[in-house]
């Protein structure tokens, strides 16, 4: 029996490979890209002196520069004069740390607080934050818990009305119990209790702001281990938890310095029907809006196998899940105030509301993702996600631009019951994981860096659908319509574009027909070529989109299907013969478009006789003998 067990053990992966058969077929078709396509020259970029093994962005929007915090010193890039500049940030005592690993100031967050920019490091294992006025900067009294010691620890910090918060211990043998902090801006410094996350791996942090600033919180959003030791049980859960930014601790001196409001809630992603979840998250993209309840939130988790998949949720539906639930474990009427209910002007929570919601902090109910499923699932690995909004003719469409783990980069616009993979760009010169990335909405770019270089990407690249009037529209890019006989920006020009379907329907018949009637005459020609007989040939056309399917027609007879994943479509001819001359299309068939990529007319060279194959090869026969002879 014992050797039944262990074949069963091995057996049980494959099983649930085979069942997932479904999902991951239907993941390959959906969310591959249409196109790929390299930066080029479409965007700037620096290349660091040295290698960078951590860096860490700060870009305000709008800006031309962009900061990255590295080893020991700091980059302003100024990408409009494509001028660089470097301050350093030397470890100030090597004395406490000599000889030990990670010996140096490694830069770790750059932001703006109290309307200065502050720049934190771990400073040979005492944290330190300089303020930095243009190239100048100068050492602040802060420190511990605005910086890690050691430069590969997972944090969160928020700064939000000259208030910051935190992750990071401020001790270095603090042990490694993680707390959430107030560590700044107000009197009492408030910390989460020991026993409310399990080894968490903190991914987000942000503060939503209700019409009442007393009920304004901080979301943050991680994993932690499951408690749950048994087979049934996942390993990894993703959370978001809840907190009263105006929290004033509780009553009496054990609660006075502790978060009182503290509440978690599992977020869900995957497939109920199917049992296929995604369990892990790893990083989030927050969308706000006027309305917070509409704020929007993305992640992107992953399995056990290491596919991944997108999912959306909405504040509005996370704040009424945290109002509403009861808590997990707890078989006792709530209390009023009810556990995690903000309270005007910080009064301390009473005892017994703290008491239960310390002693229950998990809620009943899930967090479910709008639609009850991902948005949409892919056999890539992604790690990273920017979301920006773009405004065309008819609405605006969220697009989704994601980081994969070996440093491409995947365009995805959200449709109302789709999610489409419109382009691939691979940004760096040599390719290499993507270690930072930045959005800046306003001026419609991405920042994206590697251990080598920085890149600014234009979000419009309309330049990769090759002015091709049924590209553009296929393409389905918000970013890019057709205009006066380009494929060109939506930012700059009022375009014709159909996101919705990706139809051209009829409107580039309408721009060849005006094109002929400018030119006097159609705007392609046949390419005719002369072939000798019984001689080898190919033809071939280039596949414009993985989202087509290619094929080689005959005088309008069918020879040859290619695969969408290749980057050019042949047809290979052996030998000609008489059968072999004619006219031959290459077309591109995409939902209901079909279009002619290539066209050749293949004629028999000009004096040419036409042998019978056998005496082909007498003749070649003869002239081998003549050779060796």
């Amino acid at each position: 029996m014992p050797q039944l067990t262990e074949v069963l053990l091995l057996l049980l992966p494959a099983a649930f490979w085979l069942c997932s058969l479904p999902l991951l077929a239907d993941a390959r078709r959906s969310l591959k890209p249409r196109i790929v396509a390299s930066l080029g020259g479409s965007g700037k970029r620096f290349n660091f002196a040295t290698e960078e093994s951590h860096t860490v962005f700060y870009h305000e929007q709008g800006a031309e520069t962009l900061l990255v915090g590295a080893e020991e010193k700091l980059y302003h890039l100024d990408f409009n004069s494509s001028a660089g500049l470097v301050v350093e940030f030397k470890a100030e005592n090597y004395g406490n740390c000599k000889g030990q690993v990670n010996c140096k100031n490694h830069l770790m967050v750059i932001d703006k607080f109290n309307e200065k920019l502050l720049v934190c490091g771990t400073n040979a294992y005492q944290p330190t934050c300089w303020h930095l006025t243009q190239q100048t900067k100068n050492k602040t009294q802060y420190g511990p818990g605005f910086s890690p010691f050691v430069p590969d620890q997972n944090f969160l910090i928020l700064f939000s009305g000259g208030e910051a918060f935190s992750t990071i211990n401020k001790f270095r043998n603090n042990g490694k119990i993680l707390r959430f902090h107030r560590i700044s801006g107000k009197d009492t410094n408030l910390y989460t209790n020991d026993h409310l996350m399990e080894k968490p791996q903190f991914v987000k942090v942000t503060v939503i702001e209700q019409e009442e600033s007393y009920k304004n919180k901080i979301y943050y959003f991680f994993r932690e281990e499951n408690q749950q030791k048994n087979l049934d049980a996942d390993f990894t859960i993703s959370r978001v938890a809840q907190l009263c930014k105006e929290d004033g601790g509780g009553e009496g001196s054990f609660a006075a310095s502790m978060w009182t409001t503290f509440l978690k809630a599992r977020l869900v992603c995957g497939y109920l029907s199917q049992k296929k979840f995604f369990n892990k998250l790893h990083d989030v993209f927050i969308v706000k809006s006027e309305n917070w309840t509409e704020t929007r939130v993305y992640g992107v988790f992953s399995n056990h196998w290491n596919f991944t998949a997108v999912c959306m949720y909405s504040i509005g539906n996370i704040e009424r899940t945290f109002r509403t639930s009861p808590l997990k474990g707890n078989n006792k009427p709530l209390p009023s105030p009810r556990p995690g209910e903000c309270l005007i002007g910080g009064q301390p929570t009473p005892t017994e509301t703290f008491n239960m919601a310390d002693s229950h902090p998990e809620l009943e109910n899930e967090v479910m993702p709008i639609r009850n499923e991902p948005l949409f699932h892919s056999h890539i690995h992604y790690t990273k996600i920017v979301v920006d909004q773009v405004t065309t003719t008819n609405r605006d469409y969220n697009v989704l631009f994601l980081a994969t783990e070996n440093g491409m980069i995947h365009k995805v616009v959200e449709l109302d019951h789709e999610a489409v993979n419109i382009l691939e760009i691979q940004p760096f010169q040599t390719q290499a994981p993507i270690q930072s990335m930045t959005l800046d909405s306003n001026m419609k770019r991405l920042y994206v860096g590697s251990s080598t270089e920085v890149v600014q990407v234009p979000l419009d690249m309309c330049e990769v659908y090759k002015d091709s009037c049924e590209n553009c529209f296929l393409a389905r890019d918000p970013y890019c319509g057709w205009h006066k006989q380009k494929c060109s920006s939506s930012l700059h020009y009022a375009v014709l574009q159909n996101i919705a379907h990706g139809s051209p329907e009829g409107k580039c018949d309408e721009v060849r027909r005006t094109l002929q009637l400018v030119s006097g005459r159609p705007p392609r020609d046949d390419s005719a070529i002369s072939v000798p007989p019984f001689s080898r040939y190919f033809i071939s056309c280039p596949v414009t989109s993985h989202h087509a399917t290619y094929s080689w027609t005959q005088d309008d007879v069918t020879k040859l299907s290619c695969p969408s994943n290749e980057k050019t479509c042949f047809y290979h001819i052996n030998n000609m013969t008489d059968e072999q001359y004619g006219k031959y299309a290459c077309i591109a068939r995409e939902g209901e478009v079909s279009q002619v990529v290539a066209e050749y007319m293949l004629l028999k060279a000009h004096g040419s006789v036409m042998l019978p194959y056998r005496w082909l090869v007498v003749l070649q026969i003869a002239a081998l003998y003549l050779l060796l002879k």
